[in-house]
């Protein structure tokens, strides 16, 4: 879709191709639901700058480069996808003050083989909060000198490895980026991690 709005795109096939579908120009409020876009290169791919598009229930597994990769829609919703083998789950770029809410992130293929569960890029003041993000080799990826809240019921890796942790109960986390082998400082709302590979 080209500069298209308020259009419903539901119960569709579009497998195995490079985009399931794409949204260009300044394409908004559209809601894409319950579709199959399996085995694509890109199931969702919004990479301009409409405002109020809806990813819904959609089937997006076995996704070879990245399942949803959205960039400045900074009233957007995402809920109830399957990113089953999705080797990137979800992409948000110059995103502001949207909230993601219990997405099932989780890489359930061979060891080492799952890619960045939720990254940030350019983004502010986003909620990300519920997510599952388990067994990925980054379960978020915060990146430039924007600042996100992630709710203590987060999962992800914090370490590489296998090993997973679990934020405590009644603590918020604000992460701040930083370049590589660089140290946060230490007020209270920020806790330090291991520099980025």
């Amino acid at each position: 879709m080209e500069s298209s709005t308020n259009n419903v795109i539901q119960n569709v096939t579009a497998t195995n191709r490079n985009p399931g579908v794409w949204l260009t120009g300044t394409s908004g409020g559209n809601t894409i639901q319950n579709n199959n876009f399996s085995g694509n290169n890109f199931a969702i791919h919004a990479s301009q700058l409409g405002q109020g598009n809806s990813y819904l229930n959609n089937d997006l597994p076995n996704t070879t480069t990245c399942a949803i990769i959205v960039w400045g829609d900074d009233s957007i919703q995402i809920s109830g996808n399957d990113y089953t083998l999705a080797v990137n789950a979800i992409f948000l770029g110059g995103v502001d003050g949207v909230t993601i809410d219990g997405e099932n992130l989780a890489w359930t293929g061979s060891a080492g083989a799952g890619g960045i569960g939720l990254e940030l890029q350019n983004s502010n003041g986003n909620t990300i909060q519920n997510l599952i993000s388990t067994k990925r080799s980054m379960g978020v990826r915060i990146t430039e000198r924007r600042l996100a809240t992630l709710s203590r019921t987060m999962t992800f890796p914090m370490t590489s490895g296998a090993s997973t942790r679990y934020f405590p109960d009644r603590v918020t986390y604000t992460c701040a980026t930083r370049s590589k082998g660089a140290t946060l400082p230490e007020p209270k709302t920020y806790r330090k991690y291991p520099a980025a590979p």
